[in-house]
């Protein structure tokens, strides 16, 4: 008799009538978008994803993406050169259906494992590691790993494109790499106006931050590799064993497994400065450093006086990246961000902001006004 890890025998419900329906049965459907100037926005987008091999932003739950045709070896180029994106950085594609998702990876890729997951989490902000099927991708889109990360998108535009198209969609942030994930469709054109042809405009994102990329490669260690909507503890509970979260830093000499993991990243162009154990005394101490501040508050209910103050708390999460672009609009020289707790949420948003920091203050450091900084060796630098 074989043997195994208790997560890869997941046997088949049965019922009085038979068996049990598919969970995986309502990834088949697509949402219907029905409003005219909707219907011809996402004929445009077609042609230019098909005919031309072209790139376009796309609105998603997690971040704009820039799309484009993941079967194309041409469209998967212009988004790396759209982005300025180094070719180590492997791409997320974005499929619409189990059936889409079978042609991409084969049904003996998708592990009792991956359904478990897939059936608790898809559509929606979690990307999933499945070893690549030869000739099907281009080796650009996975860096030449030999897993592609696949994600199914709850955003209807999204879907609905993906449907129309029929094309799986490589489709990073849409930003010029290393600034702040786009969030509207306007941080989109002011990023890469001029290097792509349409943007589709679906006001700002539910969630705000990338999807969490989640490795069952060993169904026994489940391994994050970046975190995102979908936090370590939902999936340690969904899966049954403890989900364990990568550090997120990646070597500078080897191809990182999912993205997110090697290159600095969510840059604003002032100096971000992230206080860690945050209080309003660390908070106030820090930004006497400097003559215009700004400050992203997720905690403290009162704005430092004399800053650009944008207040979080409702949604720090959903409202990171745009308030990065804000408090850059404001022209000031350094953001001050307030840290959360390193856990569920908290999580995703601290990978963030660690990534985007020049410096890092731990608040339990002060000595009487002064705050101390704390380098950060494990900052990945940028290239």
């Amino acid at each position: 008799m074989a043997t195994g890890n208790a997560l890869d025998a997941v046997p088949a419900m049965q019922t009085r009538n038979g068996p049990a329906p598919d969970p995986l049965a309502h990834l088949n459907a697509v949402p219907a978008i029905t409003d005219p100037r909707g219907v011809v926005a996402l004929q445009e987008a077609t042609r230019w994803l098909t005919t031309e091999q072209q790139v376009i932003g796309l609105p998603t739950e997690t971040v704009y993406g820039l799309a484009g045709d993941a079967r194309s070896a041409l469209a998967v180029s212009r988004i790396f050169a759209a982005k300025r994106r180094p070719s180590d950085n492997p791409l997320i594609v974005h499929v619409a259906s189990l059936t889409m998702l079978e042609d991409l990876v084969g049904k003996a890729a998708i592990t009792p494992v991956h359904r478990r997951v897939m059936a608790a989490y898809w559509p929606g902000p979690l990307t999933l590691l499945f070893p690549i099927r030869a000739g099907v991708l281009p080796p650009t889109v996975t860096a030449g790993q030999p897993t592609v990360a696949v994600r199914f998108p709850a955003h209807p535009v999204a879907r609905a494109l993906i449907a129309v198209s029929g094309c799986p969609l490589a489709a990073p942030s849409a930003n010029a790499s290393g600034r702040p994930s786009p969030t509207l469709a306007s941080h989109v054109v002011r990023d890469l106006d001029g290097r792509i042809p349409l943007v589709l405009d679906a006001g700002q994102c539910a969630c705000g931050l990338e999807s969490t990329v989640l490795s069952v490669q060993d169904a026994a260690r489940p391994v994050v590799l970046r975190p995102g909507g979908v936090t370590v503890e939902q999936l340690t509970a969904t899966l049954g064993v403890d989900v364990a979260c990568h550090s997120g830093h990646v070597a500078d000499a080897a191809t990182p497994a999912a993205p997110g993991m090697k290159y600095r990243h969510y840059s604003p162009r002032a100096r971000v400065i992230v206080v860690e154990n945050s209080t309003a005394t660390a908070v106030a101490a820090v930004c006497s450093r400097h003559s215009r501040v700004g400050v992203l508050r997720t905690v403290s209910p009162v704005a430092v006086p004399g800053t650009v103050d944008f207040d979080a708390r409702a949604d720090p999460v959903k409202e990171l990246f745009r308030a990065l672009r804000w408090l850059d609009d404001h022209s000031v020289d350094a953001i001050v961000v307030e840290g959360m707790d390193d856990a569920h949420v908290g999580r995703a948003f601290m990978n963030r902001v660690r990534k985007a920091a020049s410096e890092i203050v731990d608040a339990r450091a002060l000595t009487g006004a002064a705050a101390v900084a704390v380098p950060s060796s494990t900052l990945s630098s940028a290239k």
